[in-house]
């Protein structure tokens, strides 16, 4: 039979007995941080009433962000300015932006990513007739700039758009080696 050593424990390392073996596994939805640990185990014999220690191994377990940590160290934040927007009284647009303005482990596909993501967009000077619609409700999420007739021609403004993820590890992104 295996036990970690006394003294040694670590709480998120169980035990599943067989008939003739042990399995060491790491606790299900255990949130453990990534790095080396070191686990104690000795093997001992339950049939005497003593369980004294017979033989004691040592193992590294090496716990790993999952690709999602692994793709971003933890996080990361997207900044780009735009060149100034001269307005023109011809032409008064609405300029729709994606949902979603940088791409990162928030929209992988196929990852389990915990963590958060915000984005802005912002106007230097935001001039008269001109309308940010940075955070949108309703069924067009879009962000959205709209330039109006009363905006002033050869009035001019900047956008910087901002993106800003921090990962945060769940039970599900991580894994495990044993050494």
């Amino acid at each position: 039979m295996l036990r970690q050593k006394a003294g040694t424990e670590l709480s998120w390392i169980t035990f599943t007995q067989d008939t003739l073996v042990t399995k060491v596994e790491i606790a299900p939805g255990a949130s453990v941080a990534p790095g080396d640990y070191t686990v104690v185990l000795e093997s001992y014999d339950k049939a005497g009433g003593v369980y004294s220690a017979l033989k004691t191994d040592t193992i590294t377990v090496k716990v790993l962000p999952s690709e999602c940590g692994q793709a971003l160290a933890q996080t990361r934040t997207w900044e780009t300015t735009q060149q100034p927007i001269v307005l023109t009284k011809e032409y008064l647009p609405t300029v729709y932006f994606p949902e979603t303005l940088f791409s990162g482990p928030h929209t992988f596909g196929g990852f389990a990513c915990g963590g958060t993501y915000t984005q802005s967009i912002a106007i230097d000077v935001l001039p008269a007739g001109v309308v940010l619609k940075d955070q949108p409700t309703g069924t067009d999420l879009r962000p959205s700039v709209s330039i109006f007739g009363s905006a002033a021609a050869d009035s001019s403004f900047s956008l910087t758009f901002k993106g800003h993820y921090v990962h945060a590890p769940t039970s599900t992104d991580l894994t495990s080696s044993f050494t």
